[in-house]
This record gives C-alpha cells, structure tokens and sequence, in this order.
C-alpha cells in the first residue's frame, strides 16, 4: 500500500504569509494577499468568480460576504484545494474585528 503523501500548499502560503509579515499559523493568506499574489486582473476575477468588483472589494474588508460557491469557484482558480482556501478564510474571518464578525456575541 502505497503511502500518502504530505506534501501540500500549505508551505508556500506560510512562506507568503511570512514574508508579509503575518503570522503564518494563526491567519495564513488573507483574501486581499490570496488575489494579489495571483495577479489577477479585475476583469478575470469577475468573469471567473461570477462577482461585480464591488463585491470583489467587500470581500477583501470582510471576506465573511464570500459564499461557499465563490470560495470553490476561488480555489478552481487558484487551482488550490478548496479546504485550504476555506481554513485561511476562516481564520481571517475570526480576526476581523468585532463588530464585521458574522456573528454577533453578547456576554
């Protein structure tokens, strides 16, 4: 039985994240860095992604705006694995300050 292989992207978006002086395993990539280290250009993003630049643009202030089917469409893209995409989204999610949190704790 052949065995599996641990070699994954997380590594480079370490690296990334690192050199943009981010905390590698707490946050990762952010939305903004994962389109801006593509190159995308805001025509293909929003042929691609199926979103208008304003939504390209909140979702780079809140990326809680992105529905399941942007960040498969993202990943597709990036031709990343979508779970990857999604860790760092939600890491980057419960970073955000309290009042762009999805939801709303009262204590």
């Amino acid at each position: 039985m052949a065995s599996k292989s641990t070699n994954s992207k997380k590594p480079a978006a370490q690296a990334t994240a690192a050199k943009n002086g981010k905390n590698a395993t707490a946050v990762g990539r952010t939305f903004a860095q994962m389109l801006d280290n593509k190159k995308f250009t805001s025509r293909v993003l929003q042929k691609q992604l199926r979103m208008s630049s304003r939504t390209v643009n909140n979702a780079k202030v809140d990326p809680g705006v992105l529905s399941l089917g942007d960040v498969f469409r993202l990943a597709d893209l990036m031709k990343e694995p979508v779970e990857l995409l999604m860790q760092e989204l939600v890491a980057e999610i419960k970073q955000l300050p309290a009042d762009l949190q999805p939801v709303q704790r009262t204590t």
